[in-house]
C-alpha cells in the first residue's frame, strides 16, 4: 500500500521542483532508481526488486525522451 506524501514532504518537493525544474528532478529520480537497481543486484541479489527499480528508471527515461525541453 502506498501512502501519500505528508504536507511537509509535498512542500519540500515543490521547493525542489521550483529550484531545479521538472526535467532535472525527473532525471535525478531516474538516476536514483538506476543506482538502487545496481545496489540491490550487488548487495541483496534480489532480482525481482532490482528489475523493478530498473523498469522505473527506464520508464522515467522514456518519458523524458518523449518530452524534450518541455519541462525545463
Amino acid at each position: 500500500m502506498t501512502r501519500s506524501a505528508t504536507p511537509e514532504e509535498t512542500t519540500q518537493l515543490e521547493q525542489l521542483l521550483d529550484a531545479i525544474g521538472m526535467e532535472r528532478l525527473l532525471t535525478a529520480l531516474s538516476n536514483i532508481c538506476a543506482e538502487k537497481q545496481a545496489h540491490v543486484e550487488a548487495n541483496w541479489q534480489d532480482k525481482a526488486l532490482a528489475t523493478a527499480w530498473g523498469r522505473m528508471a527506464d520508464r522515467l527515461d522514456a518519458f523524458l525522451t518523449r518530452i524534450p525541453g518541455e519541462l525545463a
